[in-house]
């Protein structure tokens, strides 16, 4: 859920930042998913409980979906993104005192690089998916030779973050636009295939996913949590360049 505006209930707020994003994972690791026990111990020192409504606050709506993703991931329902003045972290109510988090994961939330790859592997055994790129369109065709890592998923579609996000506004584009670019693309919010969503660490492809949440499509969209960086870097992938 994004917010306009905050909630009357109670809430606790988390400062989408990037020191969040390296709490959680102790480095800019590669790969998008911190470790259930990292998870565990960073809502446990922040003195979060499951059934706490958390706002991520991020003006830029800049790390607060990549958050947002992780928390819903690893069982945190009640999540929500603010886009407005951060000086409400000022003023807030937070946790003082550490607790004892319990994570519930849920496994349709995260798509692993076996999975991915048996998925594309054998289209016979396994029901069909659908992948999201939203690298920019030049890296996701390869037609840049001097990025040695670009490239694509066979069968992926590209939808570049520039295209349902501007930079400039730091807001999505409106809703009857993002519906007419899935249409473009042969998608549909209400598509029964599932999706996974891909990009270069996890930033973009996070968006994409918020952004379909909050247009109503809160199952079957996954996140691949090794992103491209991880399937360029693989001996074994299938990897397509218009060159």
């Amino acid at each position: 859920m994004i917010l306009k505006q905050l909630p009357l209930s109670q809430v606790k707020y988390l400062h989408a930042n990037l020191d969040s994003i390296q709490q959680l994972n102790h480095s800019l690791s590669s790969i998008f998913k911190p470790s259930l026990k990292n998870f565990t111990q960073f809502m446990s020192a922040k003195g979060f409980l499951p059934e706490d409504h958390l706002v991520l606050v991020d003006p830029l709506l800049k790390f607060s979906p990549k958050l947002w993703v992780l928390l819903k991931g690893f069982g945190h329902e009640n999540v929500s993104v603010y886009a407005g003045s951060e000086s409400v972290l000022e003023s807030s109510h937070q946790a003082s005192s550490p607790s004892n988090y319990l994570s519930h994961p849920d496994p349709d939330r995260f798509v692993d690089y076996e999975t991915m790859r048996s998925k594309l592997a054998d289209f016979m055994t396994h029901e069909p998916i659908k992948i999201i790129d939203t690298r920019e369109h030049h890296a996701w065709a390869g037609y840049d030779t001097s990025l040695d890592m670009g490239g694509h998923i066979p069968t992926s579609i590209n939808i570049p973050h520039s295209q349902f996000f501007s930079k400039d506004t730091h807001t999505f584009i409106p809703q009857k636009d993002m519906i007419q670019l899935l249409a473009e693309k042969k998608l549909s919010l209400k598509d029964a295939s599932p999706w996974v969503v891909l990009s270069d660490h996890g930033y973009s492809a996070s968006s994409f996913i918020l952004l379909m949440h909050s247009l109503g499509r809160t199952q079957k969209t996954a996140l691949y949590t090794g992103n491209w960086i991880e399937w360029a870097k693989a001996k074994d992938s299938f990897i397509h360049r218009y060159r």
